[in-house]
């Protein structure tokens, strides 16, 4: 009878307690997030973003199983002009959060999909990162270690509320199989590899883009450093054999990309006020920070995006240098050189450091975002961020293990007392402080919340038979974004077309009827204008009252409830 080997029992066990500490630390860095996992959601930035998210697990379902219809296009939001969801569409996410939205009741099925989804991302970023440093170094102390400081850095931790941002679980794994199959050959690993990629392609296409922006550098190392191995027969057959299957698997997706054009302009705001504040990798600010604000610069003291998302922390960079002083194999070279090269991309085409700013028309990410379309995707440059924390991770593992290790009296005579108590502390008692440092410098508890409560007045509209849009005012770009994604949120309630919507890619002319005909936030429905509101099927008007319930948010920072009364919402029916 055919038994299971102890070492991959062994395995099997070291791997389960990893998830489970993993999991440990989701529950306490986003705490106290899982006490409220059915009501509220993180509220990072203060925009609400995450609605958006809910409202894409709503808008698939909606669009394949109740309208047959492609869900990668609609007119419920934008309406009457509609817009392309294919640069939107986290079609492995909303795939995730279908079994939630059959099983439990709205709108808490969409809340519980997003939170256990996030919750899911930063176990696997971590058990990935985990794994990676295992098979590099084997190490699985300082494995563990990489895999907190990649699950719970500054920039996924600054961004809780964008799901597609925090897609970044599939990233380790696709270089892990990327490894593996360089330095073995074998076709498995190149379809491991695909599957990964496809993966994260379905999930974000940023991350996407940090995956072929490492294939590149990584493929163009090899070609500089080790020309027979990259061009050796098997890896060029397997690799054309996977590149194929991953190319089928999302042709449909390519093709509408490729048939989407890219109609935001060339060069925008984004790419001057997204880069990345040099100092910012270096210092944290009071806003991340258990430090306080009391020496701490705020993030709107800096130009550019600052220490919130960029902060790598002091354990980081202290290992960072200790490696550099200490390297030993040629390897981990490409790493810290991988670093540099996201380092670059990621300040765009304007240096900042701190409140100063020296504008450099050769800077990689601007003749890349050129000369190459595909990059804008990305939109913002400072989220190559992301990859310079992971390689310098990686990189700083080699230093980490090493230091564990230096003065580990493994030869020496144990019973000697001082030879006993340098060894238990270096082994066990050091990696404990490193993992207490890491979660003092990136901790921040409570996690801010906000609970939205969808107003009575949405369930008579659900009710109604009829087909027809809803205008809600003020507009997106009257108001304040968050109650612009509250308008997404209360839509997955009552399923009627919405005139807004706010969307990080929108096509070019999707806001063209509210540009032509809501000229001023304190509109007047005049008879011109209900005339042209009921040629389109928009039979209600809804004006909310922000402002008041403004002042009421504001009173608690650290858990945010959106509850309009019945006298804040006046409700205008056009026809």
């Amino acid at each position: 009878m055919w038994r299971v080997p102890n070492k991959l029992i062994q395995l099997h066990r070291q791997n389960t307690v990893v998830i489970f500490l993993y999991l440990a630390f989701t529950l306490i860095f986003t705490f106290p997030l899982f006490l409220h996992i059915s009501t509220s959601s993180p509220m990072a930035d203060g925009q609400g973003d995450q609605f958006q998210s809910m409202w894409m697990f709503w808008w698939f379902k909606t669009a394949l199983f109740h309208l047959q219809t492609n869900p990668l296009y609609t007119t419920f939001v934008f309406y009457p002009h509609g817009t392309s969801l294919i640069y939107h569409m986290p079609i492995f996410l909303s795939l995730l959060a279908l079994p939630f939205q059959y099983l439990l009741s709205s709108p808490a099925n969409l809340i519980i999909a997003y939170n256990l989804i996030l919750m899911f991302t930063f176990v696997l970023s971590g058990f990935g990162v985990y794994l990676l440093t295992k098979y590099l170094i084997k190490d699985p102390v300082t494995a563990f270690i990489c895999g907190l400081l990649f699950a719970f850095s500054s920039y996924r931790l600054w961004h809780l509320n964008h799901l597609g941002l925090l897609s970044t679980e599939w990233i380790p794994f696709y270089i892990l199989y990327l490894f593996r199959f360089v330095d073995e050959k074998l076709l498995k690993y190149a379809l491991w590899v695909g599957v990964f990629f496809v993966f994260t392609f379905l999930s974000d296409l940023t991350c996407a883009l940090f995956l072929s922006t490492f294939t590149s550098i990584y493929f163009l190392y090899l070609l500089v450093k080790s020309r027979k191995r990259l061009l050796d027969k098997k890896i060029i057959i397997n690799s054309s054999i996977a590149l194929f299957t991953v190319v089928i698997i999302l042709s449909p997706f390519l093709y509408s990309l490729s048939s989407t054009q890219i109609d935001w302009p060339t060069q925008t705001k984004e790419q001057t006020t997204y880069s990345a504040n040099l100092v910012g990798y270096f210092l944290p600010v009071s806003e991340r920070s258990l430090w306080g604000s009391s020496f701490l610069p705020s993030q709107h003291d800096y130009l550019g995006i600052a220490g919130g998302e960029l902060f790598l922390g002091y354990i980081l960079l202290f290992f960072v240098m200790y490696t550099l002083i200490k390297r030993g194999k040629e390897r981990i070279k490409f790493w810290f050189f991988s670093s540099l090269a996201f380092l670059l991309l990621s300040l765009g085409h304007t240096i900042y450091i701190y409140n100063h700013s020296y504008y450099f028309n050769w800077l990689p990410y601007n003749l890349l975002y050129t000369y190459v379309p595909f990059l804008r995707i990305g939109r913002t440059p400072y989220r190559f961020s992301l990859m310079v924390t992971l390689c310098l991770i990686i990189f700083s593992s080699y230093g980490l293990t090493r230091f564990f290790n230096s003065h580990y009296a493994k030869d020496r005579n144990l019973s000697d007392l001082k030879n006993f108590f340098r060894s238990f502390l270096v082994r066990k008692g050091m990696p404990l402080v490193v993992v207490v440092l890491i979660c003092l410098e990136f901790i921040v508890v409570p996690t801010t919340l906000i609970q939205v409560e969808v107003p009575e007045s949405y369930q008579k509209i659900k009710e109604m038979p009829e087909e027809f849009a809803i205008l809600e005012m003020p507009a997106s770009f009257f108001g304040n974004s968050l109650f612009a994604n509250v308008y997404l949120f209360y839509q997955t309630v009552h399923g009627k077309k919405l005139v807004d919507g706010l969307l990080p890619r929108p096509s070019y002319h999707s806001r063209d009827f509210l540009k032509e005909n809501i000229l001023k936030e304190d509109m007047t429905l005049d008879g011109k204008l209900k005339d042209k509101l009921a040629r389109n099927n928009i039979k209600y008007v809804i004006i909310h009252e922000f402002q008041r319930l403004e002042e009421t948010i504001n009173e608690d920072t650290t858990f945010l409830i959106i509850k309009e009364k019945p006298s804040d919402i006046k409700l205008f029916q056009v026809f």
